[in-house]
Formats: structure tokens, sequence, C-alpha cells
């Protein structure tokens, strides 16, 4: 009996570890491990910037406006999505997102699009135009898939890197400007990107390539052990979804920012952008901002016209 009871005892033990050895082994937190987290130095995001983000007078905090979904979905036509674009600069737009997609045309690594299914411009055909290489603008990539490869970073870092001024600085990788890289399901893709940042191919563009953690909408307790681990990671930012609710999003902002991390909160529409608005511009750093028709009365963008309010 006791002889029985002991190796129901042992078996028990060396299963329950076994599968606890199996889970570390296959989650997305392995990749983190050894990383450096993003010191904290009570400064802004976009400090050094040359986009003129907009500075609040009563908190003195920097929120920056970004782009929702930048371009022209399921479109393969150039123009359409520069167009986009161009009047997302002159609205005001801080930051323009474009999502990128693993591309099935082997003449084509990455295309701008929302999913793999759909088409899209060629990511490098798109970032090539005069129009955004010589903006100040701040490229916000949402990555959908999974990178499964160290190559395919370098390549996509590569395609940043290729595109320089006269003078031979980068366009989009400099002092005063920098690129976000951002992925919403798990650590992997952001953590392979850190990997190769680390390489010394990449050790002049490390300084102006932000990750980014975008989260779907979880519990309060769950989305806090994220945000640490997003910190562990060696990540400089996280993004929060409005379902949250306001008094969650406010006390996961201030964890994030006592651990040195940016917050971006998406997405603002037309229905929910007062409240939202007025309730969170003294506490995140970045509204991303869904784009639509001109307010009749006004005659505004969305963007345009939160810009003229949070300026006010």
């Amino acid at each position: 009996m006791f002889i029985v009871k002991y190796c129901s005892v042992r078996f028990s033990f060396l299963l329950s570890f076994s599968i606890l050895l199996s889970a570390c082994n296959s989650s997305d937190d392995s990749y983190c491990q050894n990383a450096t987290p993003v010191e904290y130095t009570g400064l802004s995001i976009f400090t050094n910037i040359n986009q003129p983000v907009t500075v609040l007078a009563d908190s003195d905090n920097m929120l920056a406006l970004a782009c929702h979904n930048c371009y022209q979905n399921n479109n393969e036509f150039l123009a359409d999505s520069l167009y986009k674009i161009e009047s997302a600069i002159v609205e005001g737009a801080d930051l323009i997102e474009l999502d990128i997609t693993l591309s099935k045309d082997k003449a084509i690594s990455f295309k701008v699009s929302h999913e793999n299914e759909s088409v899209g411009v060629a990511f490098d055909q798109l970032i090539a135009q005069p129009s955004l290489v010589s903006s100040e603008q701040l490229l916000f990539l949402e990555i959908k898939d999974e990178i499964e490869t160290l190559k395919q970073v370098r390549d996509f870092l590569g395609i940043l890197k290729s595109h320089k001024h006269p003078s031979g600085r980068y366009a989009y990788l400099n002092d005063n400007r920098f690129v976000i890289i951002r992925n919403i399901d798990n650590n992997n893709t952001l953590a392979r990107f850190r990997t190769v940042l680390a390489e010394p191919d990449f050790a002049d563009i490390k300084p102006y390539v932000k990750l980014s953690r975008l989260y779907y909408k979880k519990t309060e307790s769950q989305m806090y052990q994220e945000i640490t681990t997003a910190h562990q990671c060696g990540f400089h930012m996280v993004e929060l979804d409005l379902r949250l609710g306001l008094d969650v999003i406010l006390s996961l902002n201030a964890h994030a920012e006592d651990l040195g991390l940016a917050v971006n909160v998406f997405t603002l529409n037309q229905e929910n952008y007062e409240e939202l608005m007025l309730a969170l511009k003294h506490d995140v750093d970045i509204f991303t901002i869904e784009e639509g028709d001109t307010f009749e009365s006004t005659g505004y963008s969305l963007i345009s016209y939160i810009k003229q309010l949070i300026n006010g």
C-alpha cells in the first residue's frame, strides 16, 4: 500500500513538473529570458522628435494622435493608400499606422494590408514615396502575422534602413524620428526584433526602433501581469483596448508609467472620443483615431478636430 501510494504521489509530481516544464519551453515568455528592461527615465517617448506632438498645458503630458489603418485596405493601388496617408499628414496625425502582413507573392516580402488574404501595396514601395520619406510623421507599424525567423526581421529592418536622405542620414530611423513595431498575438515577434536589434549590423538603428505590445481585452489582473511581462521583455510600449473602461485604463496606465512604458489607447471614433479624450488626455501617450467622414457641422476630420480640442 505504501509503495503504491508513494509511486502515485511521485507520478503526480513528475507529471506536474513535466507539464510545467513543457509550458515554460513553449511559452512566449521564454523569448524574454535575459532581456534588459527599458530603463525608467520619466521622459516622454516623444521628447526628441521633430513632429510637433501636443504638450498639454495643465499636465505637460505629451499626447500624440495616430491615424488608424492609414492606408486603403484590400487595394493594390499605391495612389489610393498614399492619398489616405497624405490626408492624415495634412490633418495633423503624428503617427501613420500601417498593418503589415507576409506576402504570398514571392516578388514581395511584406505588404500593407489588414489580413493576409487581402491584396495590398508592397511595404517597401509605399514607404519609399517622397511625401512620406520627407515628412516628420512616425511610422506606427503593426505586424499582423507572427514573424518566425530572424532573417525575416533582418529583411524588414533592412527595408527601413534602405531609405536615406541625401546627407546619408536614415529617413525613418534617426535622433528625431523613430519607428514603432507592434504585435498583438504574443511576445515572440517583438522579442525576435529585439534579438536582431542587438546584432552589430543594426546597432546604429537600435535606439530608433520602439517595440510595442498590443492586447486584446482581458481582466484587469491579467493586464497587470501582461504589462509587467512586456517590461521584462525589454519592450517600450503597451497598447490598451478602450473597452477595458476608463477606470481600468487609468490604473493600468499608472502601472505602465511606473515601469517607464509608454501607453497607446485604441480606437477612438466619432461615437466615443469626447468622454475618452477628456478623461485620458493628461495620462496616456497616444490615442489611435478612427478616421471617417468629416463632421458636417465643422468640416473637420476627427483627427484635426481632436487636435484642436486638446490644444484648446
